[in-house]
């Protein structure tokens, strides 16, 4: 099954900070709810784009207790500077999500949109998009509250 899920946030930043802050993959520790751990990160070349290949874990919780650490494999392609990134996120059992983050200047601030596009098998999917949309809201939300009233290159 595929669902699209669409979010969008203003920064009061500029674009180059929210871009950059974004395409580091270590710079997700602390925005991603779920997201423990990122290795093994490499940089790469996809179609003369620069980008990055690394695997993370989600730890899924009851209460406070871990109950699944999930291991992931990413793949973020930096598509056009300060315009757009692209992201291929693949997780068991047989999930991928297709991201995009468009990054638009308004001033001295930025608007982001990030779509995602969902595969999973049915049997888990109701629980796979209820899940996206809340970590992905809170992410965006962190990204918003940690770029506002920090200071960060």
């Amino acid at each position: 099954m595929q669902h699209k899920l669409e979010f969008t946030v203003h920064i009061r930043r500029p674009v180059s900070v929210v871009y950059s802050h974004l395409a580091d993959p270590t710079n997700f520790i602390g925005l991603q709810p779920l997201l423990t751990s990122i290795s093994s990160v490499q940089e790469t070349s996809v179609n003369n784009k620069r980008g990055y290949q690394y695997e993370t874990v989600e730890t899924f919780r009851i209460g406070s207790i871990p109950v699944l650490n999930n291991r992931i494999h990413v793949q973020t392609v930096l598509t056009e500077p300060d315009q757009q990134i692209d992201t291929v996120v693949q997780s068991n059992p047989n999930i991928r999500l297709d991201v995009r983050y468009q990054f638009t200047a308004l001033g001295d601030d930025t608007h982001l949109i990030e779509q995602m596009l969902i595969s999973v098998p049915a049997w888990v999917s109701n629980y796979v998009v209820r899940t996206a949309r809340q970590v992905q809201e809170q992410t965006l939300a962190n990204l918003k509250h940690r770029l506002e009233t920090h200071e960060v290159a």
